[in-house]
């Protein structure tokens, strides 16, 4: 085989790769709810808005309690074990 034969081979090979990598992408993009075929490439939510604004509120609660939670962590684990100790003798009585 000559040398302009296998760089052809290697592009053909290359634009295959890339067509089946953006096939798995679009696939797991639909089945978030999104499309990658918009205007310019750019990403088009394919739910309903009223649907999104709850899904919205929803998961920002979720991260303000894992937040909070977090924070509880983070003082645990900052705290002198003196404090720590007298707060959870506190809780027992």
């Amino acid at each position: 085989m000559s040398s302009g034969m296998i760089f052809v081979i290697i592009i053909v090979a290359i634009v295959t790769v890339g067509r089946i990598v953006r096939m798995g992408m679009e696939l797991e993009a639909r089945k978030n709810g999104f499309s990658l075929r918009g205007k310019r490439g750019r990403r088009e939510a394919i739910g309903q808005p009223q649907e999104l604004e709850r899904e919205n509120a929803q998961l920002r609660q979720s991260v303000a309690l894992l937040e909070d939670r977090m924070a509880v962590l983070e003082r645990i684990a900052t705290d002198a074990p003196t404090r720590l100790t007298a707060e959870i003798e506190k809780l027992r009585d």
